[in-house]
């Protein structure tokens, strides 16, 4: 009976961590390369309008050509250590259509919002609350 007791709690303890583990909350973002060709006019920015709203993740993007897997997605996380912003382990390296349709947490989060692959020549707008 006591090992059904544990069983029971490791299970609801191990779904709560699966669920709640992983959240992510841009605070910083910014584009370090676009390349031209490809993209412009880009602006990604995150506000908070008082301390008790959530987060809003505003992407201001236009496109160029059409996008499939001729496209790398580079997204590198930095954590906050020591008062400054250091590079963390987390790093993600795709081609476009693998990362929308493969990478579960920000690709599909993109998915989510709508992007498909392959990704139209489009001009985009979009704000986000997460």
């Amino acid at each position: 009976m006591v090992l059904t007791k544990l069983s029971v709690i490791f299970v609801i303890c191990a779904l709560w961590f699966h669920v709640e583990c992983m959240v992510v909350k841009f605070e910083r973002a910014r584009v370090v390369y676009l390349d031209d060709d490809y993209m412009f006019n880009t602006t990604v920015f995150v506000r908070r309008y008082s301390r008790k709203t959530p987060h809003y993740l505003h992407i201001i993007a236009n496109t160029r050509h059409l996008w499939n897997n001729n496209i790398t997605v580079d997204i590198i996380f930095d954590q906050f250590l020591h008062n400054e912003y250091r590079p963390s382990f987390v790093e993600l390296h795709h081609k476009f259509c693998d990362f929308i349709h493969g990478e579960p947490w920000v690709g599909g989060m993109l998915k989510m919002f709508g992007l498909t692959c392959p990704l139209n020549p489009v001009s985009s707008n979009t704000t986000v609350e997460y």
